[in-house]
This record gives C-alpha cells, structure tokens and sequence, in this order.
C-alpha cells in the first residue's frame, strides 16, 4: 500500500481558517487570533482532506462466546487514498475516542474492543473519532446483536444488479442493486448487516439509508459519466465477506423531468445526452390556497437558439424560450408541462420567472 508523509502544519493553518465559517458563536473567542496568520496562504490545503476509516462497517454479533465480540481498528488516510504516516507527535499519539449509541445493547471500550450486551435488531452504531491537526473526522459500524442458539456464520456474500439488467446506467439515474448473503450450506441469510459504499461518490452515490442495511435491494445513483466500483462488505460471526461490483455511467437519460415551484431543494440543473429532451412543470399550484393555481411561469434561455422543438405534443412543438407555463390545478401533470430538446453538447443556462430562479442543462458530448 502506498504511504505518504503528512505536514500536519498545513493542515492546521487549514483548519483554523475553515473554523471561523463552522459557528458563528466561535466568533467571540477568535478576538485573540492573528487574522495575518488565519488569512496566510496555505501551502497545501489538500492536506485537511483527510478521512477516517473503520476495518469493520457492519457487524453481527451473538449474545454467545465466541463472537460475541469483536476488535475494531481505524486507519487514517489522505485525500487521495495513502495511509499517513510521518505525523507530528501530537497528531501520531492522539487517541481514538469511541462511542455507542446505544450502551444498553453494545459496548465499546477505549480499545475498539466492541461487545455485546444485549438482543439487537435495531441501529445500534459504533463511532471512531479521532483529530488530527486539529480536524475531527470519524467512521462508523452498524452492530445487530443475536442470541440465535445456533449461529450461522457468512460464507458468501453478492452484490449484482438484476439478473435482466445493466451493468450500464444512466446520468441522473437510478439502479437497483440486489445484496444476497448466503452460510455454508448455501441458504440465504437474511437479516445480517450489510454496508455498501461507492469508491467514486462523484460518479454514483450511495444514499445514507443505502449504506446500511440489510440484505435484498439497495438504490444508487449516477452523478456524472464514468466507471464505478460498489463494494459491499459484512463480518458475521467471525467471518467476513465483501463483494465488488464494476458498474458504468455513460449512457445520459432521454427525457428528464423539472418541477418548478415544487416543495424541496430542485438545483433545476438536468444532464442529458445529444438529443436529450428536458420537460418542466408548472408545480407551483397550491390547492386549497389564495392561489390554487400558483403562477404561470416562463423559461428564459440564455441561448434560446440551443432549445429545440421536442415533438412530444401539440403544446409542446415551439423552439427558443417557453412562455407562459400555466399552473392549473385542475390540468393534469402533462398538461402543465413544456419540453425543449437539446442536440449539441454544452452548458445551456436559463432563468425561470417570475420565481427569479436560474438552472442548467449540460449536454454531454457521447
């Protein structure tokens, strides 16, 4: 593995600076800072990038000897991977704090050494906090706890899409991923803890609800084009399984829908391939309100030359700027919706009015 010497210096002129935008109500006790020395220039930021991270992610324990506990350990890497080494004294002896959340059914002690207490089959997590160079970063582990006379430890562990499906998905969406486990004698185990991850979150996400859980079907998302590895991993009864799968996202949606005006955090940015068609949905009706029908909205395009006619119905046929998107309670989703189609690759930004909102639409070259 490779290892790379760490400055904690660096890392601690970071940290002092990103610390002022954390908590407002630190202000008062930075009176005593020298803003020079907060503000110098930082030879290597990247080195406050660092992260935590556990052997172990999902734990099943028994109530019984001999594994009714394990022992954790931590290993600290850089942004790009490495493990740290060469740390300044005070940062290569800090000690790891760890934490239960629930000490009734799982223990921890200062050591990593995780027991059980109790009968768990809830989430019970264990957290690793450790600071170096004055930032704080940590990992965690899901622990469920049986008191299963007969324990049965994993012997295979699998993560696939559906036997019918891709390996190949596409920007913005979704995939369905299917974790089986199986013991010795080739029957599923079905309620062991299984954590899955993505080595390249940029590409595909991983929702938190994902990461954890148990066996059957967990959801994933692409980001942007590329390949991917998910990994999914388990220790069951003193044996541990992991299983890797290489997924690609390279093949950008069709048609994406945009809810304008709708409850939540829309970016109103969408990612399509050459010929992709973007449509846009009057929500800002509001039933039972002053204005049941919200507003009638319109798209202004920076290049309006760029939106082309998407075909799609008789409504929806003009190029350029869309006009007048009208809310409608009573009109149906397809009704209140305008679709512009999008042939060269670029970033076409636009301005939705009169809600004074500014989106994108990236046209990906392949």
């Amino acid at each position: 593995m490779i290892r790379k010497s760490f400055n904690g210096s660096y890392l601690r002129k970071t940290a002092t600076t990103a610390a002022v935008v954390l908590s407002t109500g630190m202000l008062a006790g930075l009176s005593a800072c020298s803003i020079d020395n907060m503000h110098a220039p930082v030879p290597n930021p990247e080195a406050a990038m660092w992260n935590l991270r556990l052997n172990h992610h999902a734990i099943q324990l028994s109530l019984n000897a001999p594994h009714n506990s394990i022992q954790l350990s931590t290993v600290a890497y850089d942004y790009e991977g490495n493990v740290l080494t060469d740390l300044p004294a005070q940062d290569a002896e800090s000690p790891v704090r760890w934490i239960s959340t629930d000490t009734t059914k799982v223990l921890v002690d200062g050591n990593g050494v995780v027991s059980a207490r109790s009968v768990s089959v809830g989430t019970v997590y264990v957290i690793a906090l450790r600071q170096i160079g004055g930032v704080t970063q940590g990992d965690s582990a899901l622990v469920l706890v049986s008191n299963a006379p007969d324990p049965r430890p994993i012997a295979s562990l699998s993560v696939r899409p559906a036997a019918t499906d891709s390996l190949k998905f596409g920007v913005w969406t979704g995939k369905v991923l299917f974790v089986t486990a199986k013991d010795d004698l080739d029957r599923p185990l079905s309620s062991i803890p299984v954590y899955m991850r993505s080595l390249k979150m940029s590409v595909v996400a991983v929702a938190g609800t994902a990461q954890w859980g148990s066996t059957g079907s967990r959801s994933i998302f692409g980001l942007d084009p590329g390949e991917v590895q998910i990994i999914s991993e388990a220790w069951v009864f003193g044996e541990t399984r992991a299983d890797t799968v290489t997924l690609v996202v390279g093949h950008p949606v069709t048609i994406s829908a945009i809810r304008l005006g709708a409850t939540g955090q829309d970016d109103y940015i969408r990612k399509v391939g050459p010929g992709g068609i973007v449509g846009w949905e009057n929500a800002t009706i509001r039933p039972g309100t002053a204005q049941p029908d919200g507003v009638a909205i319109d798209i202004i395009f920076d290049d309006p030359d760029a939106a082309l006619p998407a075909l799609i119905a008789s409504q929806n046929t003009g190029g350029g700027n869309v006009l007048g998107i009208p809310g409608a309670a009573n009109l149906g989703t397809f009704a209140r919706t305008r679709y512009r189609r999008f042939l060269t690759p670029g970033t076409y930004t636009y301005t939705v009015m009169p809600l004074n909102r500014t989106g994108a639409i990236v046209v990906y070259d392949k």
